[in-house]
């Protein structure tokens, strides 16, 4: 994979004080548009309460067209989760795999 990135989250309270079973529900929604595009951007999906701060989850993607990773965030975005808000974006960190090597090499 050419490019990765870390979406930072912040869960809301609003999420929180909804039951694990609801909120289950609302989060299968999003791994099902992840799981669309599949073979196309990898996500795996951290959580950080305990360990963090200022952000509540992190999630990885690796990607090699910044596309397909643009159309599957827009899609994301349109759910209840972020929508409502349950969650905000809080950084996004974005980055090219190797790039100063395929840079060396003239692959750039």
């Amino acid at each position: 994979m050419k490019y990765g990135s870390v979406v930072v989250l912040r869960l809301l309270p609003e999420w929180l004080a909804l039951d694990r079973a609801t909120r289950g529900e609302k989060a299968s929604r999003m791994f099902a548009i992840a799981a669309n595009y599949q073979g196309e951007v990898e996500v795996s999906w951290f959580d950080a309460d305990a360990l963090g701060s200022g952000y509540t989850d992190w999630v990885l993607c690796r990607f090699d067209s910044l596309d397909r990773y643009h159309a599957m965030w827009e899609e994301l975005r349109d759910l209840e989760f972020f929508s409502h808000p349950y969650a905000e974006i809080v950084q996004v960190l974005l980055g090219l795999n190797d790039g100063y090597q395929r840079y060396e090499a003239g692959e750039l």
